[in-house]
C-alpha cells in the first residue's frame, strides 16, 4: 500500500520536515532526504532546481547567486554542489563568450560583495586558485567570485562586444571515480549594470 502525501501547504514556506518519500518518486532515500533539507533551508526553488539536477544525472549543481557591477569591473557571484557520492575537482572556470574577456576569482578578501575598497581583495587568474575539491557532500557548497572588466570603460569599446549584457561561462570538472577526459559545461549569465 503506497503511503498517501500528507498536506504541506500549512507548513511555513521551505520547510520539508513532514514531506514523505513519494513527493520525489524514482529518487532513492538518499536523495530524497538532499532534497528535503534543501527546502527546508533553501526554499521549494532550490530544492526543485537540485531534483531536476539529480533526476538529469548532473554531477555538478552549479547556482548564480548575484550578477552586479560597481565601477568598471562586473561581478558574479556563483555556488558549486557536488551531488554524487565521490569527490569531484572544478579544475577551470572561463569566459566563452565573449572568448577573449579576461576572468579573475576572488582569492582573499572581504567577506561581502561590497569591493569598493579594493586595497584588501586579491583577484587571481583561474589557474592560480583551482583546481579546488568539491567534496561528496551536496549540503556544503564552494563559493566563488568573480571578476571580468567593463568592456567600455576598459579600451574595449571598439569591440563588437562593447554593450555586452551576458558572458557564457564554461567550467570544466572531473571525477574521482572516472577515468578519461574532463567534463566541460557552460552558462550564460546575464551581467548586470547596477549594484542591485
Amino acid at each position: 500500500m503506497s503511503e498517501t502525501p500528507k498536506d504541506i501547504s500549512s507548513s511555513p514556506q521551505g520547510r520539508a520536515d513532514n514531506i514523505p518519500e513519494a513527493f520525489f518518486p524514482g529518487i532513492e532515500q538518499l536523495a530524497t532526504t538532499v532534497i528535503s533539507s534543501f527546502v527546508a533551508k533553501h526554499g521549494p526553488a532550490v530544492g526543485g532546481a537540485m531534483y531536476k539536477a539529480l533526476k538529469g544525472d548532473d554531477v555538478l549543481f552549479m547556482q548564480i547567486e548575484k550578477s552586479w557591477k560597481e565601477a568598471a569591473y562586473y561581478y558574479i557571484a556563483l555556488k558549486f554542489r557536488n551531488l554524487i557520492e565521490h569527490g569531484v575537482y572544478l579544475e577551470d572556470i572561463y569566459v566563452l563568450v565573449p572568448n577573449d574577456a579576461p576572468l579573475a576569482l576572488l582569492k582573499r578578501g572581504k567577506n561581502t560583495m561590497d569591493f569598493g575598497a579594493e586595497n584588501h581583495v586579491i583577484w587571481v587568474t583561474p589557474s592560480e586558485l583551482l583546481p579546488q575539491l568539491l567534496p561528496a557532500e551536496a549540503d556544503v557548497a564552494k563559493q566563488f567570485l568573480l571578476r571580468i572588466p567593463d568592456f567600455t570603460r576598459e579600451g574595449y569599446s571598439e569591440k563588437a562586444f562593447a554593450k555586452l549584457d551576458s558572458i557564457t561561462l564554461g567550467y570544466r570538472f572531473s571525477r574521482l571515480d572516472k577515468s578519461g577526459p574532463d567534463i566541460k559545461k557552460d552558462i550564460v549569465i546575464r551581467l548586470r549594470k547596477s549594484t542591485n
